[in-house]
């Protein structure tokens, strides 16, 4: 494996920390506390250096959260964050990574402390998945006028998970149809926004290419962040990048029969091999 490519010994075996009767009248079944330490590991005073060092040559390290009084996405611009510098800032830095990490009812949202109209305002914050699956900035779907032209402009998505649990059995309980039906309407609207995301990628010219685990790959629980499961998923998505079988192309119609020959054959099966690869075409 690449010396530049690897595996950290940081994990998330503890993340899921049990508030215990607390959940009843809390914000959340479990403790934030976790999450916070696990990205407190990473958010250094180097990091925050280095990412202003590449703020300042136009690289946007851009993060989604879901305000949750106004119900509205919030696009935070870290680069700009770690340019201000300080304690304030690392601080607003990590509590962003939290924030954008929190799914609502798991963890509890994050308190941030925005100024507006001259006056600071406290803001609940959770993961922005729960209003926007992905954010892809504009910017990046156009080409520059004048620039020397190297091919369309691509733009990659990783899907966090599977894009579809396919069929499944659900107990007729008001718990699980409930749970069962937000699954579903995730899964739909991360669906619709790759197909609107393509194209407009393709009206501005530029290519979107996406890649998410097959519903087949053994993943027993997604908010598992155990070394036992992110290390051999670390593996798995390695090799499959080094085969080249990683990314899709969407929405990659004449390659559909090829790619379904190919997840035949191969024993192992890659986001490039997903029999899913031609549902957007078949709509």
């Amino acid at each position: 494996m690449d010396d530049n490519l690897r595996f950290t010994g940081v994990t998330g075996d503890n993340l899921l920390q049990s508030r215990g009767l607390v959940v009843i009248f809390g914000s959340s079944k479990y403790s934030g506390r976790p999450l916070r330490q696990l990205i407190d590991a990473y958010v250094s005073d180097e990091m925050i250096r280095a990412i202003a060092r590449e703020a300042t040559k136009g690289r946007l390290p851009l993060v989604a959260t879901t305000d949750v009084a106004s119900g509205k996405s919030v696009v935070w611009d870290l680069g700009a964050i770690a340019k201000n510098g300080g304690s304030s800032a690392k601080a607003l830095f990590r509590d962003v990574l939290v924030a954008s990490a929190s799914v609502p009812g798991m963890f509890p949202p994050v308190i941030i402390r925005v100024a507006e109209n001259g006056l600071n305002t406290d803001q609940a914050h959770v993961d922005g998945n729960a209003t926007v699956p992905f954010f892809v900035p504009p910017a990046l779907l156009q080409t520059t006028r004048g620039a020397p032209t190297t091919g369309r402009p691509v733009v990659f998505v990783i899907v966090d998970g599977s894009l579809s649990e396919g069929a499944r059995t659900t107990r007729l309980t008001a718990r699980a149809i409930f749970s069962r039906s937000i699954r579903v309407g995730l899964e739909h609207m991360l669906l619709t926004t790759l197909e609107l995301t393509a194209a407009t990628a393709q009206l501005k010219g530029a290519e979107l290419q996406y890649s998410s685990l097959p519903a087949s790959y053994p993943l027993p629980n997604v908010f598992d962040f155990s070394v036992r499961i992110t290390r051999p998923l670390f593996r798995y998505a390695y090799q499959c990048a080094e085969s080249g079988r990683f990314w899709t192309a969407f929405p990659g119609l004449d390659d559909m029969e090829t790619t379904r020959a190919t997840s035949r054959t191969d024993t192992v099966l890659c986001p490039a091999d997903n029999p899913l690869y031609g549902f957007f075409a078949a709509r």
